[in-house]
This record gives structure tokens, sequence and C-alpha cells, in this order.
């Protein structure tokens, strides 16, 4: 193999994304590198992300719900001899990371598979808060000062785009979030004078997903007073931060 490299049969999968029709006209089955011959997969595992053939990602948040409530069940049995921080510790680090971990690719997935996620974190608020399941969650959830899934996504993504504009992101995520102000037109628009992005239009469902899509639209659906401060990152966030708490908060009056 070239720069002397060569692939790991056990760890080497091939997939197609697409459509389930544009699926299911592939007739792809495998590919032949050097002496290996891979033969497609419906899922495949990347840096510890599950991917289907649909980009549905359903694969990936039953492994992440399976896992969440096994390690609840575990930390049930000895909650009772923690104080609420120790216990608010335990659960960010097994219960909150596996959340967090990559769900920016998680925008735009179905209502179903964000309840799948939401009831892992409403578990784990009710395990610290000893609330029972008969109370409403969401005032639980504002005492914890945790985010919903839904609006932890939205959250990482606004903080990616952040990044890209104040040049901290890599190049090929940075080249997505352009100025509107910064292109070169006949004519200019009102949003010269804001920090609105460039969008794309894409044709698909799973091109409505990308970070070139999503991450432009997203920051510009943001209020013009967040989006066009000048400040810190640390203040930028902890004031994303609270925007989001508020419409989490209105979507439950």
């Amino acid at each position: 193999m070239r720069n002397r490299l060569k692939l790991n049969h056990g760890k080497t999968e091939m997939i197609c994304f697409g459509r389930k029709m544009q699926i299911a006209k592939s007739t792809l089955n495998k590919i032949i590198i050097g002496n290996m011959e891979i033969h497609r997969s419906d899922v495949v595992r990347n840096l510890g992300v599950m991917l289907d053939e649909n980009l549905t990602m359903s694969q990936h948040i039953s492994k992440v719900v399976s896992c969440c409530f096994y390690e609840l069940r575990q930390l049930g049995t000895v909650i009772a001899a923690l104080s609420t921080e120790a216990a608010k510790a335990l659960v960010h680090s097994f219960i909150s990371t596996r959340l967090d971990y990559c769900n920016s690719l998680l925008n735009l997935i179905t209502e179903a598979q964000l309840g799948r996620l939401q009831s892992v974190q409403n578990a784990a608020a009710r395990l610290i808060t000893k609330t029972t399941r008969w109370q409403h969650i969401s005032p639980t959830l504002r005492s914890l000062h945790w985010l919903p899934v839904r609006q932890r996504i939205q959250y990482k993504i606004i903080s990616l785009v952040d990044r890209c504009l104040r040049g901290e992101a890599p190049d090929y995520l940075i080249q997505y979030c352009i100025l509107v102000r910064s292109t070169q037109r006949p004519f200019g628009l009102r949003s010269d004078d804001t920090r609105t992005l460039v969008t794309i239009r894409t044709r698909s469902k799973i091109g409505d997903r990308s970070f070139k899509a999503i991450g432009p639209r997203s920051w510009n659906a943001l209020p013009i007073a967040l989006r066009d401060q000048i400040v810190s990152r640390p203040v930028f966030l902890n004031k994303l931060k609270t925007f989001y708490f508020d419409i989490a908060a209105a979507a439950h009056l």
C-alpha cells in the first residue's frame, strides 16, 4: 500500500449512503483494495459513531440509550450513599458525555429518536434529584442547569459556527461559514450590516443535515442582538445557553 500503510481487515468496512431508493438501486456490494475484499455493510462504526445507510442514526441512538440506561442502573445501586454533587459528577461522566458526544450529527432526527435520548436525560435527572416519574421534569432540568437534548444539539452546532467565525476551527469547516457582507455583489443587502452567513440550498434531507447547510441556517436563526455582539467566546456561550434555556422553558409553558 502507498505510504507503507496497511488496512486492518477486521476494522475496515464499506458502506453506501443515500436515500432508500438510491440504496436499493445500488449494485456496489464490495470493493477490492490490494488483496483485500471488503463487502458492503448496512451499519459501520467511525470514531465510536454508528452510521447506517440512510443516516437515520437509529443504530447509534439505540446503542447510546442502551449503554446509558445500563450505567444508570449501576449508579442507582450506590446513589443513596453519594452527595448531590458527587452524583452530578458521576452522571456527567457516564451519561451526559455520551449524550453530547458527536451530537451535532443528530440534527433534524425524528421526534421519536429525539424522545429516546430525552428519556435518558430525564431518568438521569430524576436519579440525582430523586424526583418521581409523575413530577414535571422541566423544572428539574433547569435546577440542574441542563439543556434538553434538542437544545444541546443546537448549542453544539452554534458553538462550532462561532469557532469557525473566530478562525479557531479546521479549514474544512471554516469554508462553510462565510459572512454575507464579505461576498462581492453589485448591490447591497440589509444583512450586510449584520453577522449573517451565506446559506446554501440542498436537494435532500441528508443534505439539509450537513454542517454546510444546518450551520449557517442555525446561526442566522439566532436573534440579531445575540449573533452581532463581538464578545469573548465564554461570554457568548453563556448568553447562548441562556437563550436556549428560555426557548426550552417557553416550549413547556
